[in-house]
C-alpha cells in the first residue's frame, strides 16, 4: 500500500484475473470527506504466478507496482510496471527489468518512487556466489526509463525493503548476519 496526497494504491497479489496469483492493484482518491475506486490495474502481460501488486509507490501521476515472480527474465526473475495519470485515467508506460536479471531473483519485489527516480529491489539477486541482493536504480528521461545503477551490499536479501527520497536511498537486507543469524541491517545510498 503507498500514498500520495490524494491518492492510495493498494496491491492485490494473490488476485486471479489473469490467472491463479497473477494480481491486481487498486487505486482510491479522495475527494472532501469521501474515498472512491478509481482504478484496477493489471499487467498487460500479466500470467498466473507473477504476484503484480506485491509492491507499489506512487509519486505525483506515476505508479510503480511490482511483480516480483514475473518470468521476463527466466523463472520468478521479476518485473516492475510503470502506469502514469493523465488526467483521470491511470495508462500503461512501460515494463521495468534488470538488465543482467535471473531467474529466482525477485526483481520487483520491493519498489520506490521519487519524482523521476524509481528504485527496485531484486532481494534474491545472485552476487559472486551468494543471494546477496540488489537494488536498481532507473530514471526517466527523455519518456523513457533508463537504467542508472545497480547498488549492491555484502548482506542477505539487500533490496528486501526500499525507500528514496530526494538522492538519498534506504535499502534493508533482513538476512545480514553482522549482529548475530538474520539479525538484519539497512544500507543508505546518496545517488
Amino acid at each position: 500500500t503507498a500514498i500520495y496526497e490524494n491518492a492510495i494504491v493498494v496491491g492485490a497479489p494473490w488476485d486471479y484475473n489473469n490467472g491463479d496469483e497473477s494480481g491486481s492493484a487498486y487505486v482510491f482518491v479522495r475527494s472532501g470527506e469521501k474515498w472512491t475506486h478509481q482504478a484496477k490495474l493489471l499487467a498487460p502481460d500479466g500470467a498466473a504466478g507473477d504476484n503484480f501488486g506485491k509492491s507499489v509507490a506512487i509519486y505525483e501521476d506515476t505508479m510503480v507496482v511490482g511483480a516480483y515472480r514475473d518470468d521476463g527474465n527466466g523463472d520468478e526473475s521479476g518485473s516492475a510496471h510503470v502506469f502514469a495519470r493523465s488526467e483521470e485515467e491511470w495508462r500503461y508506460q512501460a515494463k521495468l527489468l534488470a538488465p543482467d536479471g535471473s531467474a529466482y531473483e525477485y526483481f520487483g519485489y520491493s519498489v520506490a518512487i521519487y519524482e523521476d527516480t524509481i528504485v527496485v529491489g531484486a532481494p534474491w539477486d545472485y552476487v559472486n556466489g551468494y543471494d546477496r541482493g540488489s537494488a536498481h536504480v532507473l530514471v526517466h528521461s527523455g519518456g523513457e526509463w533508463s537504467h542508472q545503477a545497480k547498488l549492491l551490499a555484502p548482506n542477505g536479501a539487500f533490496g528486501w525493503n526500499i525507500a528514496i527520497y530526494g538522492d538519498t536511498i534506504v535499502a534493508g537486507a533482513p538476512r545480514d548476519d553482522d549482529n548475530g543469524i538474520d539479525s538484519g541491517s539497512v544500507h543508505v545510498f546518496v545517488v
